[in-house]
């Protein structure tokens, strides 16, 4: 006759918070609160007819039946927890959360790439704002916008903040300098949860007196949209270096003025958790890591400056940022 066994959440919340000696511990571990530890555990007592611990004023000690079974719980939690590993490395599910403009633009043209390479892996892209935690159900790995730092986190920098003025070939027929941008429509890239550079900067990098606003045009909420719109012709707009690469080397787009500007204190990031050592985590961050190299390799040739550039920054002041900007040139 089969025994029929306990809630399995119940002897979870048991097992960690035997192995904590505390339920604030188990429940940091699972990701609920102490209460519901200690109903579960309170379930799981009443199922068995018999305490599993001594509750004292700002502690739990386990009873004997308790340590009895959390010994057994250890060593059956533990087969399971490596049967289950074992079988995720064989058919490993890569969760990835990614921006959306980036994901767009830049990563998911690639990815047949990181596939081809790792053909056991399979991707689950999350193309969204908000970030989930590296590590966690939802994430193994992030790749986010901002200045950081991201604390617990392994951060690394994939691309500074790189803005380029780009138009369809037909519109940079009409542009000779800068100062012709005066006739035409600007395209801006205005996310709503971050002050960043922007025309008026360039602009001014780039010597134009006031004949030209740089504040005037249509403004889109994320950078794949404003390239669009320079790709349907509607004007020229200010392109982060990564999301406008593949179509600059495509023709579908130019840079008609040799001046780029960077925001050093911006970037977008690798994020994953501290001391993962799964191999599908560890190989994309290295195919990624490789293809963003690759594309900073693109951006140097085709833009016309090395990418290693450090030419002198001037600094600017933003909400949320000390902004740092150099011109580069051929």
């Amino acid at each position: 006759m089969t025994t029929r066994l306990p809630n399995l959440g119940a002897l979870q919340a048991f097992e960690a918070a035997a192995r904590h000696a505390s339920f604030s511990r188990a429940a940091a571990e699972l990701g609920v609160t102490a209460a519901a530890v200690s109903h579960r555990v309170r379930d799981l007592e009443r199922e068995l007819g018999r305490p599993l611990f001594e509750r004292l004023t700002r502690a739990v000690k386990l009873t004997a039946e308790g340590r009895a079974l959390a010994a057994a719980l250890g060593d059956g939690l533990g087969r399971i927890r490596a049967g289950v590993d074992a079988f995720r490395r064989q058919s490993r599910t890569l969760a990835l959360n990614v921006v959306p403009s980036l994901a767009a633009k830049w990563l998911v043209p690639r990815l047949d790439r990181f596939a081809a390479a790792h053909p056991d892996a399979t991707v689950v892209l999350t193309a969204t704002e908000a970030l989930r935690a590296p590590g966690s159900q939802d994430a193994d790995i992030a790749i986010r916008f901002g200045a950081g730092p991201y604390p617990g986190l392994d951060d690394h920098i994939l691309f500074p903040l790189t803005l380029v003025p780009v138009c369809t070939p037909a519109l940079a027929r009409r542009l000779k300098t800068p100062a012709d941008l005066a006739a035409q429509v600007l395209l801006h890239d205005s996310p709503r949860q971050l002050v960043m550079p922007g025309w008026p900067e360039w602009l001014a990098l780039a010597g134009v007196g006031p004949d030209v606003d740089g504040r005037r045009g249509p403004r889109f909420s994320a950078g794949s949209l404003t390239i669009e719109g320079a790709l349907a012709g509607q004007g020229v707009a200010l392109g982060i270096g990564p999301f406008v690469i593949d179509d600059i080397v495509a023709g579908r787009l130019v840079a008609p003025f040799p001046l780029m500007l960077r925001d050093q204190s911006l970037a977008y990031r690798l994020l994953c958790r501290q001391g993962d050592d799964d191999a599908t985590v560890a190989g994309f961050k290295a195919w990624v890591r490789a293809e963003a190299a690759a594309t900073a390799g693109v951006m140097a040739e085709r833009l016309g400056h090395r990418a290693d550039d450090a030419a002198p920054p001037r600094a600017r002041k933003t909400r949320r940022s000390s902004a740092r900007m150099s011109a580069a040139k051929p």
